[in-house]
């Protein structure tokens, strides 16, 4: 799933069917309006994913991925908070290819790899991939 719901305190969850909710809908513009904005933008979101999914390679979407989870940590090992498997989900991929990719962008230099840890040690080569779609820069 993209997105969780988490209730920090105890609380109540309503199920209301549609014969209850309609009249409310239908009586209260602005929350069709407001409603209706929400799954506008969950369409654009689902789409943009569609469109990285198609477009940008494994690399590319793996480099994307680690700038965005540990881009602020350059030069400094940082725990791998991430399974392999966790991260194939993350973009679309397996684990047997997120585990070559992060081989590959070690043996590039972009990043060094432990156990447990890695760093991102050419910035600049990992963002060069995390720009890459289908063989042409953006």
């Amino acid at each position: 799933m993209p997105v969780a719901l988490v209730a920090g305190e105890a609380c109540r969850i309503h199920l209301w069917s549609r014969d209850h909710f309609l009249p409310y809908l239908l009586g209260n513009g602005h929350m069709s309006w407001e409603l209706s904005r929400q799954m506008v933008t969950r369409m654009q979101t689902a789409s943009e994913m569609v469109e990285v999914l198609a477009f940008q390679p494994v690399a590319g979407r793996l480099a994307n991925l680690l700038l965005d989870r540990y881009g602020d940590a350059v030069e400094d090992y940082v725990a791998r908070d991430l399974t392999l498997d966790e991260m194939a989900a993350r973009i679309g991929s397996t684990r047997e290819t997120v585990c070559r990719v992060l081989y590959r962008l070690a043996e590039e230099g972009s990043i060094h790899i432990k156990r447990t840890e890695f760093m991102i040690t050419d910035r600049d080569k990992l963002e060069n991939h995390a720009r890459i779609i289908k063989g042409n820069e953006k």
